[in-house]
């Protein structure tokens, strides 16, 4: 075979995710559709939000791992302080006495000459080389300077600047004393023999003088000491000690009498033995322990209930404690307090505000409560640098119970630098040692707000072009909320006059404006005089203070919606979500005025320019958005060729065609044209599109289905861009004769050879010269002139005449309506005649204006 199957080369679009033709029209038809387009501005809308989000989420990782590095280092910085700590404790320093020349370490108890590099201690107390210390807590090791290596790891020696240079590391210089060595219990230190127990050094533990050959007592310290045994066991006995005793300490709250008060107290014996309980009474006879014996038993297992009483004056507080004690060593000492009413501070609500927008406010509330038996005069502080105002800053709370216990705190925080924020508000009484506390976080970023249009791009202003009188053009654009928080948003648009007008927030032509301003007068005296509680208008004037001017505007803009408006922006009102955008529509709707009836018409409205302006207030926030809305309306110029069509006299069921021009006289806008048909008359073609300055040649074709006169009025529709709407007519009239029938209807063509253009009919135009004007010479023939008629009279006069007329009676019947008819012709025609020419300059009433005049001659 010499052909083979070749597949067409084909072209993947990323965007639309199809295959088509690989070939420049394709592609080019393709990239040209709504749809390519709409799905490349998706791309690109969904490129810049992932590299907002990447953004966003860059400066919060960046945030995240500065607070983390910022949290590392203080750890280790106290860290550091603790490791210092401990190896201090560990190893202890150096002290050298200027008065003695020695060093003298706390810790371990010895003693070094720096002379001799000879330490003194232990048990006898001797001079020694080889002291029984750790050898990290040496003079040597913590005063050794730091080695200089040169080249090859050759040692140069002590550095200059090594810890001997200055005070080396432990090792600290003391100031001489009035009376050297006074720490360590002497007035001088002998350099031989033993010092004594009453020096602090040297002595036994048990006071017994070491031998020779017996181990020394004194241990060095390490960095984790064991725990005795003896020590074990007393912990173990005081935690048991703690679960056989029930409470651990006995509390009297509110005590505002002086009648005795009781609590119980229970003691367990948790051992697998019998135990025996005394006790020990308190040392003030305020309390008192109330059936217990002196010397109890108690059985495994089992527990003993006794009572403790408080009786003494109001107004001061009392503490004692009484001392249990089993037969097996274990000793549990209860407190005893008893505690004069105090207040007792409660706060209800938080003050973790999150994300707040930079340059706004925001309040929270706090709910304070008196839960105790005394008066509460609080006072709030806040922690410095924290921009927070509490108001009020200080009161006095009743005891609880009473009216006054409980109060509002309204706490407003004013948003002025970004960044994270905390703090502490403290709440301070006078009988209340430690302060009520309540955290305040907050994160503060910037919060903004954007115009942008349908392409994503920054928007100040929106042109929509040139347009037609009576169309309508439809523009969507979007506002972007780059902050953590909703808001809402209110669209006012009018005139840049009108908007100044209205930037002091006063409304205009608003029923609602008059009861919103007595309400809030009303609302301030209620709030000055006292008639209604603060607290109660507090929350409610706050919200509406805020919210009713605003809301009255938006009120406004509905009603003003209502008439015919040049721009428009829709929704007046809104909710934007963090991080999200609401979509407005903006609409352009130029009307003209129209011909005005009266002496004069009014020309025809000319090409008008508008400006208007757009304004978006943001609820908590001073920004505000403007966008210019600009448009060009142009009156249709649409012309005929001829105002009247005669297609003359045409049988029925036949045809008879007119050429008609139409015109764009327009130089910017194209124009969209429908023409309806009526029964008799039609256009080919009947709809289209003529470029500025085009025009478009058209058929009127005639085809008459019933005998008589027709006439109709035919309408060259203008039609909007966007949609199907009629927004102007331009008329021609057109007239024809049918009073004969034509041919029967002629078949119609058919069979697999027919094409499109065998069904359509042959132009037919008529001769100028055969067509009737309106108002010409043209007659109906009278009735007898008609041959079937004739013979209908000729058949009748052969039988009768009685019912009918006759041939001649008809004529005459006939000759006297014409003759009747011309009589009120003449009669008419004089009338107006004498009326145009009558002299009217004197007629007081008329003044000369002819009102019944047709036309003036």
């Amino acid at each position: 075979m010499t052909e083979f199957w070749k597949s067409n080369a084909m072209f993947w679009c990323d965007y639309c995710k199809v295959w088509m033709n690989d070939n420049p029209a394709t592609k080019a038809t393709h990239e040209n559709g709504l749809k390519h387009k709409d799905m490349v501005a998706r791309k690109l809308r969904q490129m810049r939000q992932k590299q907002d989000q990447e953004k966003r989420d860059l400066v919060e990782s960046q945030r995240s791992m500065s607070s983390i590095e910022a949290a590392a280092q203080r750890q280790y910085q106290a860290d550091l302080k603790a490791a210092e700590e401990s190896q201090k404790q560990r190893l202890g320093e150096w002290v050298r006495d200027e008065g003695s020349g020695y060093h003298y370490n706390a810790v371990h108890r010895w003693y070094y000459d720096t002379a001799t590099s000879m330490y003194y201690g232990g048990e006898p107390a001797t001079w020694t080389k080889v002291p029984d210390v750790p050898d990290d807590a040496k003079y040597e090791s913590m005063a050794a300077p730091a080695a200089v290596t040169g080249p090859g790891g050759q040692d140069m020696g002590p550095s200059a600047s090594g810890r001997l240079a200055g005070a080396p590391q432990g090792v600290k210089r003391k100031p001489a004393a009035a009376r050297p060595l006074t720490e360590i219990g002497g007035y001088k230190m002998p350099t031989t023999g033993r010092i004594g127990g009453a020096k602090g050094i040297g002595a036994s533990a048990a006071g017994v003088t070491k031998r020779k050959g017996q181990p020394s007592t004194v241990t060095a310290s390490k960095s984790t000491k064991p725990v005795l045994k003896e020590e074990a066991d007393a912990i173990a006995a005081r935690e048991a000690a703690k679960r056989r005793v029930l409470p651990q300490s006995v509390h009297f709250d509110d005590v505002s009498t002086d009648q005795p008060i009781y609590t119980t107290v229970t003691v367990k014996n948790l051992d697998s033995r019998q135990r025996l309980l005394r006790w020990k009474p308190p040392k003030s006879t305020l309390f008192q322990v109330q059936g217990l014996a002196t010397v109890s038993k108690l059985a495994p297992g089992l527990q003993l209930t006794f009572k403790v009483s408080y009786r003494g004056p109001p107004g001061k507080d009392a503490h004692d404690a009484f001392i249990l004690m089993m037969d097996n060593g274990t000793k549990h000492e209860v407190s005893c307090h008893a505690l004069q009413p105090r207040s007792k501070l409660k706060v209800k609500g938080t003050l973790a505000l999150g994300y707040v927008a930079l340059d706004t406010t925001v309040q929270r509330s706090l709910q304070l409560t008196n839960s105790g038996l005394n008066t509460a005069a609080y006072r709030v502080e806040v922690e410095a640098g924290l921009p927070l105002q509490v108001t009020p800053a200080d009161g006095r709370l009743t005891p609880a119970g009473s009216p006054g216990s409980v109060c509002t705190l309204k706490v407003e925080l004013a948003a002025e630098i970004a960044g994270p924020l905390s703090g502490k508000v403290s709440i301070f009484t006078e009988d209340q040692t430690e302060p009520v506390t309540v955290d305040c976080t907050a994160t503060i970023v910037s919060s903004t707000f954007e115009l942008m249009n349908e392409e994503g791009a920054a928007m100040g202003q929106l042109d929509f072009g040139a347009l037609h009188y009576g169309d309508d053009k439809h523009v969507t654009f979007s506002v972007l909320n780059n902050g953590p928080k909703p808001a809402r948003f209110f669209a006012a648009c009018g005139t840049p006059q009108q908007l100044a007008e209205d930037s002091d927030g006063t409304p205009r032509d608003d029923p609602m404006t008059a009861f919103l301003q007595a309400w809030l007068r009303f609302l301030d005296i209620s709030k000055a005089t006292g008639v209604v509680a603060v607290a109660d208008l507090v929350a409610v004037g706050y919200t509406c203070e805020q919210h009713a001017l605003q809301a009255a505007r938006v009120r406004s803009q509905q009603i003003n919606s209502t008439g015919t408006k040049i721009f428009e922006v829709l929704p007046l009102s809104g909710v934007i979500a963090p991080y999200g955008r609401a979509t407005l529509t903006a609409s352009f709707k130029p009307v003209s005025a129209g011909r005005v009836k009266g002496f004069k018409a009014t020309a025809p409205p000319l090409d008008e320019a508008f400006t208007y302006a757009c304004q978006l207030t943001f609820d908590g926030s001073a920004q505000e958005l403007k966008c210019s809305l600009k448009g060009l309306a142009l009156e249709p110029c649409l012309t005929v060729s001829q105002p009247q069509l005669l297609f003359g006299e045409v049988a029925s069921h036949d045809w008879a065609d007119q050429n008609l021009v139409i015109a764009n006289q327009g130089s910017s806008l194209p124009l969209r044209f429908t023409i309806p048909p009526s029964p008799y008359f039609h256009c080919l073609p009947d709809q289209g599109t003529m470029a500025p300055g085009a025009n478009c040649p058209l058929v009127v074709r005639f085809c008459p289905k019933a005998l008589g006169q027709h006439q109709a009025s035919l309408s060259v529709q203008l039609l909007s861009e966007a949609s199907s709407r009629v927004i102007a007519e331009v008329h021609f009239q057109a007239l024809g004769l049918c009073r004969q029938l034509g041919p029967p209807r002629r078949p119609l063509p058919g069979g697999p050879m027919a094409l499109p253009e065998s069904f359509l009919k042959p132009r037919q135009f008529v001769d100028p010269e055969k067509t009737f004007s309106k108002g010409g010479t043209y007659k109906r023939p009278a009735v007898w002139q008609q041959q079937d008629v004739l013979r209908q009279f000729q058949e009748h006069a052969l039988e009768t005449t009685k019912n009918t007329f006759s041939l001649e009676d008809t004529k005459r019947h006939a000759q006297h309506n014409s003759s009747y008819v011309d009589f009120i012709r003449r009669a008419r025609t004089a009338q107006q005649q004498a009326d145009a020419t009558r002299d009217e300059s004197q007629d007081s009433v008329n003044l000369g204006m002819h009102p019944y005049r047709s036309s003036p001659t």
